[in-house]
């Protein structure tokens, strides 16, 4: 599957809340973020395709939002909220990355930058096919591997 085009922005954050609460889509959402002193290397199985940055803590409403597009941040030009059927991923991923992120960092006991992190990664893992995310502590894979 070939990654999302960088014109079409979203955060899983956005379908997690139209999901698990009464939010209705039209009404304006706050979203914030935070860093986090993590950084991240995304490449594909074979070395390619690599892409580093850091990451960053995002919030709607102050609930736990997810990038689905690594390197994407809010305020990003193009950058829309927007509902799952407009981003071509199956159902099936979808079911999976709520789960990933409900148990990842929402679940009781699990709000550590750790968790996150770890959230974060299986949410590219899933989407950007044939891919894995590092996390260390230092830019560019500098730094304490987390």
């Amino acid at each position: 599957m070939k990654f999302l085009s960088k014109k079409f922005f979203f955060f899983v954050g956005v379908f997690i809340l139209l999901m698990s609460s009464n939010l209705l889509i039209g009404r304006a959402a706050t979203l914030s973020s935070e860093k986090s002193l993590y950084y991240y290397e995304r490449k594909n199985d074979d070395g390619s395709d690599y892409y580093p940055g850091s990451l960053k803590n995002f919030f709607l409403e102050g609930k736990a939002a997810y990038c689905i597009e690594p390197g994407v941040y809010a305020g990003s030009t193009g950058y829309s909220e927007s509902n799952w059927s407009e981003t071509g991923l199956k159902e099936e991923i979808k079911r999976d990355i709520v789960l990933y992120a409900y148990y990842g960092y929402d679940y009781p006991g699990h709000q550590t930058l750790n968790y996150r992190a770890a959230t974060q990664a299986l949410i590219w893992e899933k989407i950007v096919e044939g891919s894995y995310i590092e996390f260390n502590t230092g830019s560019r894979g500098t730094g304490q591997p987390v």
